[in-house]
């Protein structure tokens, strides 16, 4: 046997074959830890699959305009924090009530979320999303229609049943 065998040498097992599928199990181990993981590593999946799925109850909930629908994934201790710095909404309640006024005026809407990418850190998660949304509000006998695109980076908390936006 050359220098070369006898270093990957395996003295438990007795013959050529079985020391072979030995070092094919061991070189197929290592190439598998060299590969860079998975995008959602760590049994993530399914808290990826929880997080799309309540953004698109969120999205349901808003085109059917059911401002509780909306506001049931949001944390209690929710705070929206605007393009400017300034948070204009404070806790779950104060969410929803906004979000019922907003409702009432509005006559038809449509919103499309789609999540860009979900960063885990322990039991939180950076969502990065876009959207698209058409509305009509009706106010003071005056109907205007609003067309709309943006994006969002929000926080979402892992509870013991649900993921919530905060």
């Amino acid at each position: 046997m050359t220098a070369y065998g006898e270093y990957f040498r395996v003295p438990h097992l007795p013959d050529a074959s079985s020391r072979r599928k030995f070092l094919c199990v061991v070189a197929g181990t290592f190439i598998l830890l060299c590969l860079p993981p998975p995008a959602y590593a760590g049994g993530r999946a399914t808290d990826v699959a929880l997080i799309k799925t309540a953004v698109r109850k969120m999205d349901e909930a808003a085109n059917r305009k059911d401002a509780a629908g909306y506001v049931a994934f949001t944390h209690p201790d929710f705070i929206y924090i605007n393009k400017q710095g300034d948070a204009n909404m404070h806790g779950k309640a104060d969410r929803r009530s906004k979000i019922a006024a907003m409702f009432s005026h509005t006559t038809q809407i449509k919103v499309r979320t789609l999540v860009n990418r979900i960063t885990f850190s322990r039991e939180t998660a950076t969502v990065e999303r876009s959207d698209t949304g058409f509305m009509v509000v009706i106010e003071a006998d005056k109907r205007t229609e609003f067309k709309g695109a943006g994006t969002h980076r929000d926080v979402w908390v892992k509870t013991v049943t649900r993921w919530l936006q905060k």
